[in-house]
């Protein structure tokens, strides 16, 4: 009996696999792909290299730094530990700032981050300190905007930048730098 045990089970499997009906082929169409997926990919490149210009700002520069580590932008801040633990979470790859003055005064920070969602949070992070939050104008390109009126968050890829200035100045700046980000 011992030796027939075998035997029977094989047998079983080989009458189960060959008496089983083959799945029927789906034809439901495959889901199309979204919006972003069919977009150009974004190559990612040091801060420095896709920062606004002094061009596009068209301002004097006053101040400016690359390779800005995320100790050295946490040192800045009030809370420094909590800086530091939040760009940690983010991915804080490397990042760069300018500052421009002349009629009005303008400021940028733009941060790589090493994951999207290291990206959102960074973008919550940023837009969390504008005085009030409100949304931006389409068309300038951002995957996330936020706001105030004298600050504006956006959010490319894993690129999240703040630009300080005056509202029809922060719109234009932001479709520029969004522009900057996504070319090849």
């Amino acid at each position: 009996m011992a030796r027939l045990l075998p035997l029977l089970l094989a047998a079983a499997c080989l009458i189960a696999c060959t008496a089983s009906p083959q799945p029927a082929l789906s034809l439901s169409p495959s889901p199309s792909p979204s919006s972003a997926a069919t977009a150009a990919p974004i190559v990612v490149r040091p801060p420095v290299e896709v920062l606004l210009s002094d061009a596009d700002v068209g301002l004097p520069r006053t101040g400016g730094r690359d390779r800005l580590t995320l100790t050295q932008a946490a040192s800045e801040q009030v809370n420094e530990a909590l800086a530091l633990t939040n760009y940690r979470a983010w991915g804080w790859a490397d990042a760069a700032d300018r500052s421009w003055s002349g009629p009005r005064l303008v400021g940028e920070i733009l941060v790589l981050l090493t994951k999207p969602e290291g990206a959102d949070l960074a973008f919550q992070g940023f837009a969390g300190e504008l005085a009030t939050r409100s949304g931006c104008p389409d068309g300038l390109g951002l995957e996330q905007c936020a706001e105030d009126g004298q600050a504006l968050v956006g959010r490319v890829g894993r690129y999240v930048f703040r630009i300080t200035a005056p509202k029809t100045a922060g719109d234009r700046l932001a479709g520029v730098q969004a522009a900057r980000i996504r070319r090849p």
